[in-house]
């Protein structure tokens, strides 16, 4: 009998013990959180275990040029923010996130080696519990598997599809030579414009439409991963809560648009899937 009772006790004390743990706010779930036990093991187990079963076999050895450089054009508006391109740093979204995003056209990172028919499985399904969306509505058959077909030689592009890969330009407003005033004042000018494109944008995708400027960034940045730092200090600077002196202009200015491009593109790719 005390072996029943023991042995009963044994199997309820796990699943207490987790409730207990997940309810105690010990558990992590913030990106900066280290991985809980066990995290990595189960996750990758669950999907290498997957991807085996399901990856398609296909050969991108005929894939043109010009296939490559779709795919290039396709890398560039949807995968470049997280997964980086050749000979440039990696993005400071992508190094907040949990896991952290691959730089695919590093040595550490390239999936060179990796058979075709499991990075388009990535693509079209996406990797769940990381920032891996799953591009299935997004991208057509074709666009995937181009984008496949260019992760495959990530180290031995053409000349043509390398240039595909290169950054944008700076856009006008940066490239020109403009006094600190001049960048803060296009910023104070536009939050409030911004703020309420963020808001209506969130309505139209069925999420809550936030009551002030402050959230609708805030809402916007969890929807899209982006970070929502610049916004809220160009915020600050239109309430008086700081001084110009006490926040890096240029370097705000740059993720101020950056913020911009990556819910702009974001917002397309979701009004796209429906």
């Amino acid at each position: 009998m005390k072996f029943l009772i023991g042995l009963v006790l044994g199997i309820l004390i796990v699943p207490i013990g987790i409730f207990l743990y997940i309810r105690s706010g010990s558990a992590p779930a913030a990106a900066t959180d280290p991985a809980m036990p066990f995290e990595k093991f189960l996750a990758k187990g669950a999907l290498r275990a997957r991807i085996s079963k399901e990856a398609p076999q296909r050969d991108v050895a005929s894939f043109t040029t010009g296939d490559l450089a779709a795919g290039a054009e396709v890398y560039q508006k949807n995968c470049a923010f997280c997964h980086g391109l050749p000979q440039q740093p990696p993005s400071a979204a992508s190094k907040g996130m949990f896991p952290r995003a691959p730089q695919l056209f590093t040595a550490d990172d390239t999936v060179t080696d990796d058979p075709p028919g499991v990075t388009y499985w990535k693509i079209r399904n996406g990797i769940r519990l990381t920032g891996m969306p799953s591009f299935k509505d997004a991208l057509t058959e074709q666009q995937m598997w181009q984008v496949s077909a260019l992760m495959a030689r990530a180290d031995k592009l053409p000349p043509d599809v390398l240039l595909a890969l290169k950054p944008a330009p700076l856009p006008a407003i940066l490239a020109a030579p403009q006094t600190k005033k001049a960048h803060i004042g296009i910023m104070l000018a536009s939050v409030s414009a911004f703020c309420s494109l963020f808001r209506h944008a969130l309505a139209a995708l069925g999420q809550p439409m936030p009551d002030t400027k402050r959230q609708a960034v805030d809402a916007m940045a969890q929807l899209t991963g982006a970070n929502p730092s610049a916004f809220h200090a160009v915020l600050d600077l239109r309430e008086a809560k700081r001084k110009e002196r006490e926040i890096d202009i240029e370097a705000s200015l740059h993720a101020y648009l950056e913020f911009v491009e990556v819910v702009t593109s974001e917002v397309d790719r979701r009004f796209a899937s429906t």
